[in-house]
This record gives structure tokens, C-alpha cells and sequence, in this order.
């Protein structure tokens, strides 16, 4: 009988938990007696019933007690999970709550920073306004003192009678170059070639040159003055003229000058014409190292029979030559030698003078040492087109 209850139980337990039972108050003293009285009731009833109401009394209150303690874990379980859904709401309300107000904090910050920043803004855009009057004003004075230097003080090259093509009124204009950028200072030195190039015969005819007769060992001529000094030189190069037309005008873009070398490429003809920029420099007897600016225009112009190559060169003084500048211009003409043997007679006029662009400019021995600086840079230049015309033919 026993294990028929057993069984029965199991199977009734089985059934209940397929059952989905309807949650159920908490139960409270009052209900506790009503249930007790109920028992009693039902165990009563049972117990009249025959000789088996023990047993039958038995499954019964088992069978509640049951019911009774899965209503009570139900309750408890959903107690449960709406305590955690409270749980997890509270939670999200505090962070809404938190972000909302970090977001004001945000908001206030970066209007501050916006309110910051467009202040700063109109305040750039005024002094931008200044200084670009400013620089209209100066643009426009600048134009009107070199249109007035120009007409009165600073006659271009064509202004100059033949016995002094290349004379000390030519480097006059130099002195408002300081003032321009490099760009004016290469357009201004570009257009006066084509009339330094007009003028070559009158140039040769000037200081001797124009004589085409071949010579093999003349040396060349340095004459120094106080404020400039000039070269010339005449040489016969056993080279066809066409090799030399080519590889001369290979080796006049002073590859040797590499320091702050700057080229500019707004020319017209870059096949023939060169512009560049660069920084020399040396070391004076006190250890102090000094250093120049050059601006260097070069153009070739071919002819039948003749090649004439035209620079202008401009130093620029720095350092411990501040306030120093010197103007240089140069002509190269080559032409096919007359004789039985093959060569190429290359003649050179070369005129630098230096300058005192103003009143920062060195003492006497500053100035002394600038010239003779002048004139070993120009050595240099000519030695370098020299030896690389040697070197060019030897390979």
C-alpha cells in the first residue's frame, strides 16, 4: 500500500510540475488557521469514510503540503525576478540621469570653447585687415620710389655709351634689389640679358676682345680697383665648336654651388636660360664664419658660327657682411678658331662691383675682405667651368 502511495504521489508531483500555476498571495496567519480548520475538516471527512481513511488522510495532507510549498516557491521565484527587473531599472534610470547631466557639463564646456575661439578668430581677422593695408600701402610706396629711382638715378644698360658698357653707372639699380623677393630680383636681372646680349660687341670692342685669332697660351687679366674688379681671358681649346657650344653651357650652372640651392623655374626658354639661388661662405682671420647670398641669371644664345653665353650675378651679404652686395655681369662668347687645327676660342668679360647697401655694413677691414672674397669666389666659379670642361672632353 506504501509504495501505491509512493507512486501515486510521484505521478501527481509530475503532473504539477507541467502544470503553469497562477501566482498566489502570501499567506498570512488568518489563511494559515483557515487552512488548518480545512485539514481538519478534510481529515475528518476522510476518517468517517471507512476503515482506509488513515492512509487516504495521509496522501491528502501530503498532497497539499506539496501544492502548498510550490506556490510558495512560485511566489518566491517571480518575487524575484520582478525584484531584479526593479534592479535593473534603477540602474538604467541612474545612468540616463548621470548622462544627461554630463551632457550639460559638455554643452556649457564647449560653448565656452566656441565663445573662446571665435573671439580669438574676429581678433586675427582684424590684424589680417591691418597688415594687409599695411602691405598695400608699402607695395604701393615701393612702386612709386623705383619708378622715381629709375627715372632719375638708375639708367638700364642701353642708357650706356660704348667706352663704358660695362661702367659704374650699370650697378646703380642694385641698390633697390635688397627691398625685392627673389622672384622680381630673377625678372628684373631676366629681362636685362636680351640687353646686355645686344651689347656684347661693344663689350669685346671695349676691353680688347674682339680679336677671334686663336691663341693657345695667353693668360688671362685681373684689374683691381677700389670698388670692383674686372677679368677677362682668351682661350683656344682644341675642341670642335660644337662640343664646346654644348658642354660649356652644361657646366655654367655652377654645379659646385649645392649649399641652399634654390632654382627658379618661372623662366621662359629653361633650354637656354637659368636662374638659381645659392649660399657661399668662408672663414675669416678672427675664426668667425661668414656667408653671402648669390642670385645667378644665365642665359646661352646661339648664332652661326657663335655662341654667347650672359649672366648676372648677385651677392647678397650675411652674417658678418651684412649691409655688403656686389653686381656682376658677365659675358662668354665662343667662336670656331681659323687655323688649320681644330679648336674653339672662348673669350670672357667678367665686371663685379661691390657695394655699401646700407648702414649696417662692416668697417673698413670687413669691407676690404669682402672684396677679396669676391674676387676668390669668381676664381673659384671659373677654375670649376675650367676643369669640368677638361673633364667632359677626357672621358
Amino acid at each position: 500500500m506504501a509504495s501505491t502511495d509512493a507512486a501515486f504521489l510521484t505521478e501527481v508531483e509530475s503532473f504539477l510540475n507541467l502544470l503553469e500555476l497562477p501566482p498566489l498571495p502570501v499567506p498570512s496567519d488568518s489563511n494559515k488557521e483557515q487552512g488548518s480548520l480545512k485539514l481538519k475538516d478534510d481529515v475528518l471527512l476522510v476518517t468517517s469514510e471507512g476503515p482506509e481513511s488513515p492512509q487516504k488522510v495521509d496522501s491528502v495532507v501530503t498532497l497539499r503540503r506539496v501544492k502548498e510549498r510550490r506556490r510558495r516557491k512560485t511566489y518566491r521565484e517571480r518575487q524575484l525576478i520582478e525584484r531584479e527587473k526593479m534592479v535593473h531599472e534603477i540602474k538604467r534610470l541612474t545612468e540616463e540621469i548621470q548622462r544627461a547631466r554630463g551632457q550639460q557639463l559638455y554643452e556649457r564646456a564647449w560653448k565656452a570653447l566656441a565663445q573662446r575661439q571665435l573671439t580669438a578668430r574676429l581678433k586675427v581677422e582684424a590684424e589680417q585687415k591691418q597688415l594687409c593695408t599695411a602691405v598695400f600701402a608699402h607695395d604701393e610706396m615701393m612702386q612709386k620710389v623705383q619708378s622715381f629711382l629709375r627715372t632719375y638715378n638708375c639708367p638700364l644698360m642701353t642708357d650706356f655709351a660704348p667706352q663704358d658698357v660695362i661702367g659704374a653707372a650699370c650697378f646703380q639699380q642694385t641698390r633697390i634689389r635688397l627691398m625685392f623677393q627673389n622672384s622680381e630680383i630673377f625678372a628684373t636681372f631676366l629681362r636685362e640679358l636680351d640687353e646686355a646680349y645686344a651689347k656684347t660687341d661693344l663689350v669685346l670692342t671695349s676691353w680688347g676682345m674682339d680679336s677671334t685669332e686663336a691663341n693657345w697660351d695667353a693668360p688671362s687679366e685681373i684689374s683691381d680697383s677700389e670698388s670692383a674688379f674686372q677679368f677677362k681671358s682668351k682661350i683656344t681649346m682644341p675642341f670642335s665648336f660644337k662640343e664646346i657650344c654644348h658642354s660649356r653651357w652644361m657646366v655654367s650652372r655652377f654645379y659646385h654651388r649645392q649649399e641652399g640651392r634654390e632654382m627658379h623655374d618661372k623662366a621662359a626658354d629653361l633650354d637656354n636660360t637659368l636662374a638659381v639661388k645659392f649660399r657661399v661662405k668662408t672663414r675669416l682671420n678672427s675664426g668667425k664664419l661668414a656667408t653671402a647670398v648669390q642670385r645667378l641669371v644665365i642665359r646661352r644664345y646661339l648664332e652661326k658660327e657663335r655662341m654667347v653665353i650672359v649672366w648676372r650675378l648677385f651677392t647678397e651679404g650675411e652674417g658678418v657682411f651684412t649691409g655688403l652686395s656686389s653686381d656682376e655681369a658677365g659675358w662668354c662668347v665662343a667662336t670656331p678658331a681659323r687655323t688649320a687645327r681644330k679648336g674653339t676660342v672662348i673669350r670672357t668679360c667678367v665686371n663685379n662691383k661691390a657695394m655699401l647697401c646700407s648702414d649696417k655694413a662692416g668697417t673698413g677691414p670687413v669691407v676690404n675682405k669682402f672684396k677679396s672674397q669676391l674676387l676668390e669666389w669668381g676664381l673659384e666659379n671659373n677654375e670649376e667651368v675650367t676643369n669640368g670642361l677638361k673633364k667632359m672632353f677626357i672621358r
